[in-house]
């Protein structure tokens, strides 16, 4: 006989209530205790627990969709589309949903730095003062798409590189676009991205362009595609993506045969136009040439109204994008070049340069803002080295990352939703940027007493709630 086998009931449900309580007594204890000051002067915008939403730009990534941010007792807490903005119509990606987060990041620098050290503004103001006339070479501004697609920041640093001989402001994009843009500057003499107009096409050919994922203005091309959705979609890629899961024909090619590929398409389509090119008889493999004739004859049949995409970083291989959309009359109907767009300012070409300038010692002041080139560049390890040799070197960042943390000067920059902007996501649309709720540490910063700062913040979000605000249930 097993021992379970005289166990009495009385023992058992002296073990079972030990088990329970031995269980409960963790939900009895005191929970850590979390300051959460709120208004000390209550503007006369708000009330207690009430929602506000303003409008605003999302700063999740270049792309320059609207939000709108419900905002409770000073704090925001949601994130929505903006509904009829001009670029999302009213959508917002899973990034832009948690932008959200970087407001609350317990390890943004609320101080600037010199040398490690955490110092007054006015010794930051007076040490550059000093730097900057006493630098020689040549001054470089290294910002990413956010700032030259701001026309109030773009601004400021050509009037600040204004008091220099030498001087440049140098743009990347982590996700670069650059050969989109280097391709036009030769097929069309202006160095641009077209605004890609999804929702006039009828026949969608994209080649490793996952525009409904991640690529240049996903939320924008998302709305214009389910609007007016391509009578065909032909997604021709190396990797399942977003957009290829969608897509009505799907084409497998491997990554080094993109290039045949799409001369075998623009071949066809030119002998089709009547320019006498010769049709290469080989195709990579798992291509036949009846599939190629079929997708140059849907293209072909569909001229003003098809569509060309390739998400590439080949120079040539967009020139043979543009010479194709250019046979297809997509210029000026699913590609507009008279607004074009600017959500990907970035220039790797002007980087490379600004790489051997900085292996030359060519470069006596170097300020960079909001980018992070030595944990986003290929070359970061050997922009780790060569940054600590600039003589000036400002680094203004939200947060100590990797290329901050090696900066003599860092001065912190307020996140998106706590300052004001302006954002030119498409040539001639310009969104506004408000802040959602004070940069308490900032006022901080500028001499307020610990009990003055909420009223400061307060008077501030007061003032920026007036006519940009918008009232919830």
């Amino acid at each position: 006989m097993s021992k379970f086998d005289t166990t009495s009931r009385r023992t058992f449900l002296q073990a079972a209530g030990f088990t329970i309580a031995a269980a409960a007594m963790p939900g009895c204890s005191r929970p850590p205790e979390r300051s959460r000051v709120t208004h000390l002067v209550q503007p006369e915008v708000a009330s207690p627990g009430e929602r506000l939403q303003y409008a605003t730009t999302c700063p999740g990534c270049s792309a320059g969709c609207g939000v709108l941010a419900s905002v409770r007792d000073g704090r925001p807490v949601k994130l929505e589309g903006l509904p009829g903005h001009p670029v999302s119509q009213g959508g917002l990606c899973a990034a832009g949903q948690a932008s959200i987060l970087g407001l609350y990041d317990g390890k943004r620098v609320r101080q600037p730095r010199l040398d490690g050290k955490p110092v007054s503004w006015d010794r930051i103001d007076a040490g550059l003062k000093t730097e900057f006339a006493a630098a020689r070479g040549a001054t470089r501004v290294l910002t990413g798409t956010d700032a030259a697609a701001s026309p109030t920041t773009r601004a400021m640093i050509s009037r600040f590189l204004g008091g220099f001989a030498d001087a440049r402001h140098d743009v990347y994009d982590v996700l670069s676009a650059s050969a989109i843009a280097d391709a036009h500057r030769a097929t069309h003499g202006a160095r641009v991205i077209p605004r890609f107009r999804f929702d006039r096409a009828d026949v969608v050919v994209a080649f490793e362009a996952d525009f409904l994922g991640t690529w240049i203005s996903p939320v924008e091309f998302a709305a214009a595609y389910t609007r007016q959705r391509p009578r065909l979609h032909v997604q021709v890629e190396s990797r399942m993506t977003l957009t290829g899961s969608k897509a009505d024909r799907r084409i497998v090619v491997a990554p080094g045969d993109l290039g045949p590929t799409m001369a075998a398409l623009v071949a066809r389509l030119a002998s089709r136009a009547g320019h006498g090119v010769v049709v290469p008889a080989v195709l990579p493999t798992g291509l036949t040439a009846e599939t190629m004739d079929r997708l140059a004859d849907s293209l072909w049949r569909a001229r003003g109204r098809a569509l060309v995409a390739c998400g590439s970083e080949n120079v040539p291989l967009q020139r043979l994008v543009s010479f194709a959309n250019e046979m297809l009359q997509a210029y000026g109907s699913t590609l507009d070049l008279t607004r074009p767009s600017r959500q990907r300012l970035g220039d790797d070409a002007s980087i490379a340069r600004l790489t051997r300038e900085l292996e030359t010692g060519a470069v006596g002041v170097l300020v960079t803002s909001g980018v992070n080139p030595i944990h986003e560049l290929p070359e970061g390890s050997q922009w780790a080295e060569l940054l600590t040799k600039v003589p000036v070197w400002v680094s203004v960042a939200e947060r100590v990352d990797e290329t901050a943390a090696l900066a003599r000067y860092l001065c912190p920059s307020p996140h998106p939703f706590e300052s004001w902007g302006d954002y030119e996501p498409i040539a001639g649309t310009v969104c506004l940027r408000q802040p959602t709720t004070a940069a308490v540490g900032r006022h901080a910063l500028a001499g307020c007493q610990p009990r003055r700062v909420e009223r400061c913040a307060a008077r501030c979000r007061g003032a920026a709630a007036g006519p940009l605000a918008r009232r919830g249930v």
